[in-house]
């Protein structure tokens, strides 16, 4: 396993454990919000420089982020984790959403659009969770998920938009007519009713 930097203390981190607690607090956003986009995009670098889900980072990178955070995404360091290489393509998909579900994440979050954050966040927050083991990801079971996303579906980027379908196996321009729908979208934090 190589490191981020040469010559800077490191910490072996689970990327996929980052991602998750990433997703998780940009479900009810808050000051550092934007550090751990940041810390995750920058943790995909290195993920695909080291092909593996886990990677050391400079303890620099890990400073914004907080103690509880950091107890979470620790490992083993004798723990080689998964090669990215290996993943099955479903595996892959799941990562490839994760990396762009986090710079949309960031890109809404510079717009200020907090609805999007904390829907898009809710939706993203269990992939992590199916990337080492694709085969348990049910698209139907993430419908759900998916509704929620779907909430702010004109604020997705068409990138986004396609990537979320791709995964649940629906044609974009069907939601794009869908979301309007009453009961197809799903406000989960009670936006609609603040209306």
């Amino acid at each position: 396993m190589s490191t981020a930097t040469e010559n800077q203390q490191v910490t072996p981190i689970n990327s996929m454990e980052l991602a998750y607690e990433t997703f998780l607090h940009c479900r009810f956003p808050g000051s550092a919000t934007e550090l751990y986009l940041d810390l995750l995009i920058r943790t995909f670098d290195q993920l695909r420089l080291n092909d593996s889900l886990i990677i050391e980072l400079p303890d620099s990178w890990l400073q914004s982020i907080g103690s509880y955070t950091k107890k979470e995404i620790k490992i083993d360091p004798t723990d080689d984790g998964v090669r990215v290489s290996s993943l099955p393509p479903k595996g892959q998909q799941l990562l490839s959403l994760i990396e762009l579900g986090a710079k949309e994440l960031r890109r809404l979050w510079s717009l200020d659009a907090i609805i999007a954050v904390r829907s898009l966040g809710y939706t993203l927050h269990p992939i992590p969770g199916f990337v080492r083991s694709s085969e348990m990801f049910d698209a139907k079971l993430f419908q759900f998920s998916f509704r929620v996303a779907a909430f702010c579906w004109t604020e997705l980027s068409q990138e986004a938009q396609q990537a979320l379908c791709g995964i649940v196996g629906a044609h974009r321009d069907k939601v794009e007519k869908m979301h309007k729908q009453e009961g197809f979208a799903l406000d989960l934090f009670g936006y609609s009713r603040k209306h």
